[in-house]
């Protein structure tokens, strides 16, 4: 599986309580594919797999009260082998899942778009990061 292509097709960013002096309790984000369609190859021995995928950041003030949610979409494009491709689809269209072994390299594409430009809309929102970033701690 080689990947030949990303791109982001949509992104949604709603604050919904400005003026909240509470607390921000818990931030959760999730990457899932949603869609998986077949695309066309320059070379005719390779098919091409466009996976449709969703991460989705929601900050919540408490339980049943939401400060705001991130929403990036977008695309990932791979190139494979016919009974790749098939063996994949197969299982798409029986349970809707993609086996670990290829599900792996196309979450970490996912992520890796996804996360790098949730940072960036939540700095543009005045939000925290949607991901843990690394922190310095002083050595003893």
């Amino acid at each position: 599986m080689i990947l030949i292509g990303q791109r982001i097709t949509k992104i949604n960013g709603e604050r919904y309580d400005l003026e909240s002096k509470s607390g921000l309790k818990n931030i959760s984000s999730n990457a899932i594919p949603k869609t998986l369609k077949e695309g066309k190859s320059a070379d005719s021995k390779k098919k091409v797999l466009i996976v449709g995928w969703e991460f989705i950041s929601e900050y919540d003030l408490t339980d049943d009260q939401k400060l705001a949610k991130l929403l990036i979409a977008g695309e990932v494009i791979y190139e494979l082998d016919t009974k790749d491709f098939k063996n994949i689809f197969d299982e798409w269209k029986k349970n809707k899942s993609i086996n670990k072994e290829q599900l792996l390299p196309i979450m970490q594409n996912i992520l890796n778009i996804a996360q790098v430009e949730g940072i960036i809309i939540a700095k543009e929102m005045n939000l925290p990061s949607p991901v843990q970033l690394l922190r310095i701690k002083e050595s003893e």
